[in-house]
């Protein structure tokens, strides 16, 4: 597991990702409270009510789950945190029932801790190994005997192109990116072109990849572009704020004649430094290599130690002939699949 070094480097929504970021950047369809109107939704709710603050814990009157139409063989993950943190997680294990209806369980207790505090408990239901649904409960106390607020949230994610989150027109079940591409609508990471499609092949912009990652950070609060992030990027573009976060973040420095061309093309090589930086630089500024990362990515590279990390951390595995490519221009449905499984490091 990676540890970030930059705070906002930090993905919005992962697949069991802290509710309080759910519940700050839930995307179109999130529904917010009991379960909403739908056809044939898995739903696996486990919520908690009779919250309480006291001295120093958070309790409840007991756990409440309710569940629908979920089949045999499904399995869910559960976890417990605290003002985003992560307290304890387990998993997976058998659902404890199967079908539609509700049960009660014991109460439940958070703490001790200091106030303020925002604690929840996130379930993820996977049917048939892939994740299916999330759903679960936050309390928040402002201090000792305060009135708790309590929100539920659930999120549906079905399978690529089936129920209520189909991919795009022109990702089909069928295109080996379509579960990437769907989470990056999903985690409202992108909403594709104004024709509905995601133009999968098409090569990604830098400014495109600056909305991705300031969208996956979360879409950090006080990034407004008061100025020119670049000569070339006025304070009237439409991604100068999501431009002017990279260059605070020290993700980008633009190009060594001070522009940062946003039309331009992203290379596999710079996406790999974005990645990188945007990941907290793990391994520090400057990273080297002892070895080559790829046969065409040798130690002298100027990106080797990026190109390098992405690999080790199972974010890339290069082309089918075991090269990386790195002056070639990376795909949307490319960049869709590393920020999927770069969500699961940070």
């Amino acid at each position: 597991m990676l540890r970030t070094q930059r705070p906002v480097a930090r993905m919005a929504i992962a697949t069991i990702a802290a509710l309080a970021v759910l519940a700050a950047s839930a995307p179109a369809g999130a529904v917010l409270g009991p379960f909403p109107p739908g056809d044939d939704d898995i739903r696996f709710f486990w919520g908690l009510t009779g919250a309480t603050c006291g001295a120093t814990d958070i309790t409840t009157s007991a756990q409440n789950l309710a569940y629908e139409n979920v089949p045999p063989g499904a399995e869910y993950y559960y976890r417990y945190y605290e003002g985003g943190h992560v307290r304890n997680e387990d998993g997976p294990y058998p659902v404890p029932a199967t079908g539609t209806g509700t049960q009660a369980y014991a109460a439940f207790g958070f703490g001790p801790g200091t106030y303020p505090r925002t604690v929840g408990i996130l379930t993820r239901i996977d049917v048939g190994g892939r994740p299916t649904y999330i759903g679960g409960t936050q309390i928040s106390c402002s201090g000792p005997g305060a009135t708790p607020v309590v929100i539920s949230l659930e999120v549906f994610t079905p399978p690529c192109g089936v129920g209520d989150a189909p991919a795009f027109p022109d990702v089909p079940a069928s295109s080996p990116f379509c579960l990437d591409v769907d989470w990056a609508r999903v985690s409202g990471i992108t909403g594709g072109y104004p024709d509905g499609g995601f133009h999968p092949t098409a090569p990604v912009t830098r400014q495109a990849m600056a909305a991705f990652l300031f969208r996956a950070a979360g879409r950090p609060p006080g990034s407004l572009c008061m100025g020119a992030a670049f000569p070339d990027v006025p304070s009237s573009h439409p991604f100068c704020t999501e431009i002017k976060w990279l260059v605070l973040e020290g993700i980008t420095t633009g190009y060594g004649d001070g522009t940062f061309r946003p039309g331009a093309d992203v290379s596999r090589q710079a996406m790999a430094a974005f990645l990188y930086r945007f990941a907290g630089e793990p391994r520090g500024a400057d990273p080297s290599c002892a070895v080559a990362a790829f046969p065409d990515v040798p130690a002298s590279h100027p990106f080797c130690g990026e190109i390098d990390w992405l690999r080790d951390e199972g974010i890339t595995t290069g082309y089918g002939d075991g090269t990386f490519r790195p002056a070639s221009d990376v795909s949307r449905q490319a960049t869709a699949a590393f920020l999927h499984r770069l969500d699961g490091l940070v």
